[in-house]
């Protein structure tokens, strides 16, 4: 007599592969299909040199805010404090801030906080030095 094998003797217990492939494909074709490839949009802005841009400043006269390394704030090549900037009559067109490389964000935003509450145009160039 022929001897059975496990699998011979109980036939449910198999696993068939093909239907198990099947609906992973369907799966994977789903997703493939669902997903949005979206590219993410970016706007790349390469700021000119505070030199250059002065250079090219023309029209009628602009106020100019100065903004150091060390936080020291100047309008029109005079030393001015926060306090000060926030009161200083300003042009209706446009303000230039330059910014020193070296400067802390904190006291960039302070400034660029204060300038653009007052005066929405402003011309935001930095040193290269």
């Amino acid at each position: 007599m022929k001897r059975l094998s496990y699998l011979d003797r109980h036939p449910l217990l198999t696993m068939y592969l093909t239907p198990l492939i099947d609906v992973l494909l369907v799966l994977i074709i789903f997703l493939v299909l669902s997903t949005s490839f979206a590219k993410f949009n970016y706007l790349d802005i390469v700021p000119p040199a505070a030199a250059e841009k002065r250079d090219q400043i023309s029209g009628p006269p602009q106020k100019l805010v100065e903004l150091g390394a060390d936080g020291s704030i100047l309008v029109d090549k005079q030393p001015a404090s926060l306090e000060d900037l926030k009161t200083i009559p300003l042009p209706d067109d446009t303000v230039t801030l330059a910014v020193d490389r070296k400067c802390r964000f904190n006291d960039f935003a302070r400034v660029f906080d204060v300038l653009s509450y007052r005066n929405p145009k402003i011309n935001l160039v930095y040193n290269l030095e």
